[in-house]
């Protein structure tokens, strides 16, 4: 007899936290990062929009939402870490031109706006991670010298001795991973091992001190080239990409508790971005739109606490609680109700998607789209019609899930597996217009530059 296990995932009513725009990068790059120097954001290096590699860099100032080109590299670089040490910032490693690792260190010298030379990396590397802990610059994971080939080694930097130190590799080793620090410790979180089809949710703690990983709890979602920044000591860690796609997701790691919840996802969904924490805030800068080669300009600013309210939530399981069975392939199959509140302020529509990202197969599996939902709605009933038109709902159109057919059709994963299922709502400032039957990534072309606020419920379902 089949069993099933089916709980909301704790945390997963979105709390209050809106999101904002800022102006752009003054050009679209992906494949860069980020880092903190005197309350200003630097951005350096990256692939720009004629899939180049660049040495160009950039400073962005919060207090007057500007941006300003600084000395650029001394060399073309993506995938190349930034971090700031010894009130110093450092550009590691990184990829050149040709998709090869190097092994150059930087130090930015701010008073003469001027790139300068320091210790070489013991091995080259490229598209790691970096956390800094106890003044020690901690690179994990990425591509080593041998090209594809992941790094056999751990890196600590001394910026008081200008000197390196190799160490343990994280016991997954992996490429477009992020970290972080927190602690005195370094988190090694997601990433993959060079194939975008085998993304981690693996995340592992390395200790500087004594040179030891231990496990951690595993990221809600399998993601490859995400990035993270520390916020009021947890770990927010946003975007990724799949073969096919990219994602939205993020979701935050209190490392004193050990766990994981889920934060109002991206409203622009992409991977090889920058992420950089300043004044309360967390700006997530450029990166990819699309798997793959693709670029964005686009800066979205995440405030906790702010004022807008965007929530979802079902009647039909609380978190931690347990769905009823008529909700999956095992019952009657039929939608979960869901209701929600507080949406932005200028919402004309909804849409929603509901998807699985951890079946087996590049970009998950879609179980319900539906979009054109009129901005009076607060709710969907219990099983909404698979319809194409919903005259009941405002004409609200549906489009067609993985399953090849129209409206909501519920988990169905094989056994022995724990799957995650986000039903994830978008308030947009206009209705799509789509003729119905449109598949997800459609959805989501159309929803770009239309998102006004995000909020999703995640549930877990495993069938023995």
């Amino acid at each position: 007899m089949k069993g099933l296990v089916l709980a909301a995932l704790a945390g997963a009513a979105i709390s209050p936290a809106p999101w904002s725009t800022a102006t752009p990068l003054p050009e679209r790059l992906q494949e860069l990062h980020a880092a903190v120097l005197h309350g200003k954001i630097y951005v350096a290096g990256g692939i720009d929009s004629q899939n180049a590699a660049v040495a160009r860099a950039y400073r962005y100032d919060p207090a007057a939402n500007r941006w300003e080109r600084i000395a650029d590299l001394p060399g073309a670089r993506h995938h190349m870490p930034l971090a700031v040490a010894g009130d110093s910032l450092y550009a590691i490693g990184g990829l050149g031109p040709e998709f090869n690792a190097t092994a150059n260190l930087w130090l930015y010298r701010e008073d003469r706006n001027a790139w300068e030379p320091r210790a070489s990396l013991p091995s080259a590397r490229g598209a790691s991670a970096i956390g800094v802990a106890d003044g020690r610059i901690v690179v994990v994971g990425g591509i080593g010298p041998v090209r594809l080939t992941l790094a056999d080694s751990t890196l600590i930097y001394d910026p008081g001795g200008d000197r390196w130190r190799a160490a343990a590799p994280p016991p997954t080793r992996r490429d477009h991973l992020a970290a972080a620090a927190v602690g005195g410790l370094v988190y090694a979180i997601g990433g993959r091992p060079v194939n975008p089809d085998r993304n981690f949710d693996v995340v592992e703690a390395f200790n500087p001190a004594t040179g030891r990983w231990s496990p951690r709890a595993p990221m809600p979602s399998r993601r490859g080239g995400l990035e993270a920044a520390v916020l009021g000591g947890s770990i927010h860690t946003f975007g990724g990409e799949f073969r096919s796609g990219v994602f939205a997701n993020h979701e935050v790691y209190d490392p004193a508790a050990n766990r994981w919840s889920t934060g109002p996802a991206l409203p622009t969904p992409r991977h090889g971005l920058a992420v950089a924490a300043v004044g309360g805030r967390i700006y997530v800068i450029g990166g990819g739109p699309r798997a793959g080669f693709s670029q964005t300009d686009v800066v979205e600013v995440y405030a906790p606490g702010g004022t807008m309210a965007f929530t979802l939530t079902s009647s039909a399981f609380a978190a931690d609680a347990l769905i009823p069975k008529k909700h999956t392939c095992d019952g009657t199959d039929v939608s979960p109700r869901l209701t929600w509140s507080g949406p932005p302020a200028g919402t004309a529509a909804y849409a929603l998607i509901n998807d699985d990202p951890d079946a087996p197969r590049p970009g998950g599996w879609v179980h319900w789209v539906l979009y054109d939902l009129p901005a009076s709605a607060l709710e969907l009933p219990e099983n909404v019609p698979k319809r194409e038109t919903l005259p009941g709902l405002g004409g609200a159109r549906q489009g067609k899930n993985d399953f090849g057919r129209i409206g909501f059709n519920g988990s169905c994963p094989g056994p022995g597996k724990v799957h995650h299922y986000h039903f994830r709502l978008y308030a947009l400032d206009t209705a799509l217009g789509l003729s119905p039957g449109a598949t997800r990534s459609e959805v989501e072309a159309a929803m770009r530059d239309h998102v006004l606020g995000i909020t999703e419920v995640v549930g877990v379902y495993e069938r023995h």
